[in-house]
């Protein structure tokens, strides 16, 4: 299971449970193949989060049933990492930022604000329940 997505300077690295992956592209191009990949683009999904949500910044990515994808920042920035919502066992604040654990039982501290961390993870929990109940609502 893919953990999280964080970009160095040779493009990205993918952090798994068992291993690390090189890749040569940028986070937001995976995020944006990832996207290609089950069908929609990376734009229709985050608009169509934007005006679901009513949120304009950090826009969580549903992709598959194993993948929603939280930025910790801005996309656009370089030091933004791709979080995995459904990797994410557990979180809590550390100084002025927050540990986010992860089913490896790996850590990983994020330069963010507990409140704003909780409030995208609360996010992430409505998208998913918004999600359930449109394939509810199909069947």
């Amino acid at each position: 299971m893919l953990l999280y997505i964080k970009q160095d300077t040779y493009g990205s690295k993918l952090f798994f449970e068992n291993y690390i992956q090189q890749a040569e592209k940028a986070s937001i191009s995976i995020v944006k193949l990832l996207c290609e990949q089950a069908l929609f683009s990376y734009e229709s999904r985050t608009r169509l989060t934007k005006e679901k949500f009513r949120v304009n910044t950090k826009i969580p990515i549903y992709i598959n049933q194993e993948l929603l994808l939280m930025p910790s920042k801005s996309p656009k920035q370089y030091d933004n990492i791709w979080l995995n919502y459904f990797a994410i066992v557990g979180y809590h604040p550390y100084q002025s930022s927050v540990v986010v654990l992860f089913k490896n039982r790996s850590e990983l501290v994020i330069n963010q604000s507990f409140r704003i961390f909780q409030n995208k993870m609360r996010l992430c929990e409505a998208i998913l329940s918004y999600i359930k109940q449109m394939d509810e609502d199909i069947l």
